[in-house]
């Protein structure tokens, strides 16, 4: 009886919990359908939101059709004259153009008779031919012969339209900033609550807006290509285009293995801050976590595919000690070449002359899990053991360059010197891109490498096989027993074109088969080079204007009017303007026009706007509050005796920080300092006292205009902040109702490594994923995989807790803000907080730990004042 009646308790108690927990939910919902009706509404009855763009928002984009997107020849001859000749050609400045004024306007073109299509004499062809046309300005060269074949080749198909088919486009005016806020809101009604933060968006209205759009479908291809090519994960996934116009393009960086700190790093080097990717909605950034959930597509795929972005994002390795960047690539992709080459198990080719090398090359070819790594061994001479033909086994090469199968198919590329040392971009001494000699010739690793390889790995015929079998008929009638174990040696390696070409088909259409999953095709010039190289093009003024999210007419007169802008700008009828002179003015230029113009200036929401004091991974999540069982079960492995379970309840919710704090962070809050044994701008801070943590805390909080929680009023210190010295003689006050930065409690730091309340928290195992230690080293670094050293605070190879917490196991030590308590006893207690005491309590184990140290339950403790190289410190914030 006693038992039925027990049984009948539980399961009133489960069916109480999940009523609650739906009703949680429920309640979240609707306070989100609160949020995204009051905004729509409130841009919906707004007359400065355009609403025929605003309608189209979430429909799908008209430019999908079969047929819409623009031919590899036409979009050569667009791109040539939207450079060379629009400047002059255009509706806003017809005072340089003496007989017609849009020259982007193949109809126009045809009707005014100045192209006809299939006619080499037209009038268009004619000017070129002869030099008139277009005016060189500025140093600039004439037209080459490949430049003039693109606009004969196009004229000679048809003069087909640089519109993607009449009509295809909906024609809605002018789309603003506020325009694209409008949309986002509109969008984020249909992305689940806990997958906002991870949500981003890509725009291309600057295109739509200053009539290039004949641009729209190769940017939108090329954005597919390059977030592909900057992912790790095993399937293709292409943004989603949330708009009719098909300008707003919406990611999930999960979908390619980034974290919001890498996102943070590509905002931070975005040039147009507030500009066309500016939120003033801080609950929009608030739900995506995020101060720039917004990024206009063509900045994004300049400057996410070359490095430092393109080596972020992909996680490629620089060169640690002697482990230089290639063979940590190599281990990466579980490629051992001493053991394949010893073995016989790689292909190789040599050859005396290359596509982009000054001299002879060698490559060869090893197996991946996900398919092939290419490595090529570049020289600068053929002299010596540098003549691949004479040293086809012993040669001393200069560097080389990497081509390797990513999970989903797609290509990554890697760049090194002789030393193993990654590089931004090869020795011009050693290979050139012939497709950016008006730059610097130089081969950058990522745009480079896609454009050369946009078919993938090219074809080379080997040459050394063949060269020493025909020594050895030549040598035939001679004792060359020397030559003939080389020439054994050689057939090993060299295998033969027969097999060579296998290889060389089997990855070719493994690669042009994830390519189409892209949208894009090998056949076509790469979009990725081409969108990067518009983007670097001079700017007219409606060019400018759309970029700033204004008309033409109002940068027009913001120029006119200031002397510092008309002086740097320099612009007039036909004139244009370097893009890096245009970044210098940006900012002064966009303050005016917002002045000008009454744009909003509303004051962002500062826990989100870290990210103005330079800080890189200066990133919070919010916790929300909740119930938990803190400390361990008594059959826990590796359990020790201060870790009693009792319940503990949260009661207000609190932000905490991401990452453990860097020491690049460090040092620009203290403008110098930084105490860390193990050296390095994104690793943990370490070295730090107590004292020294919570002053860090202080000191961010006043940078952002906060109030500081800890009062050092009755304190007397000894020591520097700089380099974590600092010790403090008397007790501090903490202000638990200011607004500013602090350490978290003991209990905040377990509830949120655990989980907090997210539902796939593991709030009763031993870790935050489970409680099997040997998944550990998916998540933390420690004893078994550290290195006896600390390791970047945002590694994307180590995976996050449900909260997207990184390194609450492992890595550091952490600084919280209670002093330390043998015996927390099991009484149920509500936002615990113990104050008094000189020891301190740390939490999270450290990269020297042993698995079972690193349990979300352990504790330990420290001096306030003593600092050592495994102990660090993330923040939070109260709510």
């Amino acid at each position: 009886m006693k038992k039925t009646i027990l049984a009948s308790l539980l399961v009133s108690a489960s069916l109480f919990a999940q009523d609650a927990r739906l009703q949680e939910l429920k309640e979240g919902e609707a306070r989100s359908d609160r949020f995204h009706d009051a905004q729509e509404g409130r841009f919906a009855s707004d007359s400065t939101i355009n609403q025929k763009y605003l309608s189209l928002c979430g429909e799908k984009p008209t430019t999908t059709k079969k047929g819409a997107k623009l031919d590899s020849k036409t979009l050569a001859a667009y791109d040539l004259l939207r450079n060379r000749c629009a400047t002059c050609h255009n509706p806003q400045s017809t005072k340089g153009a003496k007989s017609f004024s849009d020259i982007l306007n193949a109809e126009h073109l045809i009707q005014s008779g100045i192209v006809k299509p299939g006619d080499q004499t037209s009038t268009l062809i004619e000017r070129i031919e002869s030099g008139d046309m277009p005016i060189r300005r500025d140093g600039e060269e004439e037209l080459t012969a490949e430049e003039k074949k693109a606009l004969t080749d196009w004229v000679a198909q048809g003069a087909k339209s640089f519109s993607t088919t009449a009509g295809d486009v909906p024609e809605v005016g002018f789309i603003s900033n506020n325009d694209l806020e409008a949309c986002i809101v509109k969008d984020l009604r249909k992305v689940d609550e806990e997958d906002r933060p991870f949500v981003r968006y890509l725009n291309l209205a600057n295109l739509y807006n200053s009539s290039r759009r004949g641009e729209l479908d190769r940017t939108r291809l090329a954005v597919n290509k390059l977030v592909n090519s900057l992912s790790m994960k095993k399937d293709i996934k292409n943004p989603v285009i949330i708009d009719g116009t098909g300008t707003m393009l919406r990611i999930d960086i999960r979908d390619y293995r980034w974290t919001p700190e890498l996102w943070e790093e590509i905002a931070q080097k975005n040039p147009y801050p507030d500009g066309i990717d500016a939120s003033k909605n801080s609950k929009v950034r608030e739900q995506t976590n995020t101060r720039t959930p917004n990024l206009r597509a063509d900045w994004f795929v300049f400057a996410t595919a070359r490095p430092p972005l393109y080596h972020s994002l992909l996680g490629l390795p620089e060169k640690q000690g002697n482990l230089g960047a290639d063979t940590a690539l190599e281990k990466l992709l579980q490629v051992d070449v001493v053991q394949n080459e010893k073995n016989g198990d790689e292909v190789r080719a040599g050859f005396e002359k290359s596509n982009v090398t000054k001299s002879n090359r060698v490559i060869e070819r090893h197996d991946t899990p996900y398919g092939a790594y290419w490595k090529s061994h570049d020289f600068k001479t053929k002299e010596g053991k540098q003549d691949v033909l004479e040293h086809p086994l012993d040669f001393e090469r200069n560097g080389g360059e990497y081509i390797f199968s990513l999970p989903n198919g797609l290509h990554g590329y890697l760049i090194s010197d002789a030393k193993g040392n990654r590089l931004d971009g090869a020795p011009i001494d050693i290979v050139i891109d012939p497709n950016r000699i008006d730059k610097d010739g130089v081969v950058l690793n990522g745009v480079s490498c896609m454009n050369c390889h946009q078919k993938g790995v090219k074809k080379k015929d080997d040459e050394v096989l063949d060269h020493y079998l025909n020594l050895l008929k030549l040598l035939k009638n001679k004792e060359i027993p020397q030559l003939e174990a080389e020439i054994k040696g050689v057939k090993k390696l060299y295998k033969g074109n027969k097999v060579v070409n296998e290889k060389f088909n089997k990855d070719e259409a493994a690669y042009t088969e994830a390519v189409k999953k892209t949208g894009n095709s090998v056949e076509n010039p790469d979009p990725v080079f081409a969108t990067g190289s518009a983007f670097e093009a001079p700017l007219d003024i409606r060019s400018m204007a759309a970029e700033l999210g204004h008309e033409p007419k109002d940068v027009e007169e913001a120029i006119a009017g200031n002397v510092d802008l008309a002086r740097g700008l320099r612009l007039g009828p036909g004139k244009t303007i370097e893009r890096d002179a245009f970044n210098g003015k940006f900012k002064l230029l966009k303050a005016i026009l917002d002045r000008k113009t009454g744009a909003e200036t509303e004051s962002f929401d500062v826990a989100s706007d870290a990210p103005n004091l330079g800080l890189k991974h200066f990133n919070f999540v919010t916790v929300k509050p909740g119930k938990f069982a803190m400390g361990s079960p008594a059959n826990e492995v590796g359990r020790f005796g201060d870790e009693t379970q009792h319940d503990v309840t949260i009661s207000k919710p609190f932000k905490i920080q991401t990452t453990e704090v860097s020491q690049g962070d460090w040092d620009k809050v203290t403008k110098g300092g930084d105490p860390s044994s193990f050296k390095g701008t994104n690793r943990p801070v370490e070295n730090i006292t107590w004292w020294s943590a919570v002053s860090f805390a202080n000191e961010v909080s006043k940078l952002q205009g906060l109030k500081p929680v800890y009062d050092f009023s009755g304190v007397t210190f000894k020591g520097s902040l700089k380099d974590g010295t600092l010790v403090g003689d008397g007790k501090i006050k903490i202000d638990k109702n200011a607004n500013g930065y602090r350490l978290p409690t003991e209990a905040e730091w377990e509830y949120a490594a655990r989980g907090g309340n997210d539902p796939k928290a593991n709030m009763k195992t031993a870790y935050s994923f489970g409680d099997d230690p040997k998944q550990l080293g998916n998540f933390a670094w420690f004893n078994d995989n550290s290195g006896r050293q600390t390791h970047d605070v945002a590694d994307s190879t180590k995976g996050a807790n449900p909260l997207g917490l990184r390194d609450m196991h492992g890595n550091v030590w952490e600084w919280v803000e209670d002093a330390f308590q043998g015996d927390l006893g099991t009484k149920a207690v509500t936002d615990p907080r113990i104050e008094a005491g000189s020891n301190r309590v740390i939490r999270g184990g450290n990269w020297n730990d042993l698995a079972q140290v690193l349990r979300s339950a352990v504790r330990n403790r420290f001096s306030a004042g003593n600092r050592v190289v495994f102990l660090g410190l993330r923040l939070v914030r109260s709510e």
